[in-house]
């Protein structure tokens, strides 16, 4: 008895089921010895050395807005280096100063001029600082939202890219039946030797 061929396609489409589109598999997971090639070098990645970071190249990949909003800050974190380099040699020229003043004072034979010469490096040194303690009040509050930043990225990127790593983990899971297979086969080849030592 033939079987209509409507009837034949319905059955099909009924057993399959509503197909739901899976989500990719990263980029990250499909390569083979992925893992050891970005451990082993720094392959030229934006965003570091390990699986995570190689997962959140896929995110940054598909979420053009993240993409833009780590652009701007890494513009930012470019931009106050280059606004503030004058203020920070302005810093480390003042240091380098007062550190050699004080160990030219050594070179001073005479132990009340040498005092002195100290004593009034040790006033300037405090006038310096005094005057400068707004400035670096301000830079070290930058310094703390910027490490603060840092952390927020972080933070996305495990979010992120625990996301994909559970949607692997339920699509690419492998199946017992595959592992139960390889045991028999071992073990009949176990048998085998087994009754051959007995021979």
């Amino acid at each position: 008895m033939r079987i209509p061929f409507l009837a034949l396609l319905l059955a099909l489409v009924a057993c399959s089921g509503p197909s739901q589109e899976q989500p990719a598999v990263p980029e990250a997971l499909q390569q083979d010895g992925v893992i050891g090639d970005i451990k082993g070098s720094l392959s030229g990645r934006s965003y570091g050395k390990d699986l995570v970071d190689a997962l959140f190249e896929d995110v940054l990949k598909n979420d053009t807005a993240l993409q833009h909003l780590l652009d701007d800050l890494q513009r930012q974190y470019v931009a106050h280096g280059d606004s503030t380099e004058a203020y920070h040699r302005f810093e480390a020229q003042n240091r380098s100063y007062y550190e050699a003043a004080l160990e030219h004072t050594a070179a001073l034979s005479d132990s009340v001029e040498r005092e002195a010469q100290r004593g009034l490096l040790q006033t300037s040194e405090q006038r310096h600082n005094a005057s400068m303690a707004r400035l670096r009040q301000l830079d070290d509050q930058y310094e703390a939202v910027r490490k603060r930043t840092a952390e927020f990225v972080e933070l996305i990127k495990l979010q992120r890219t625990l996301q994909l790593m559970e949607d692997y983990q339920r699509q690419e899971r492998p199946h017992d039946a595959e592992l139960q297979a390889e045991l028999q086969r071992i073990r009949a080849l176990e048998q085998r030797l087994n009754e051959a030592v007995r021979k």
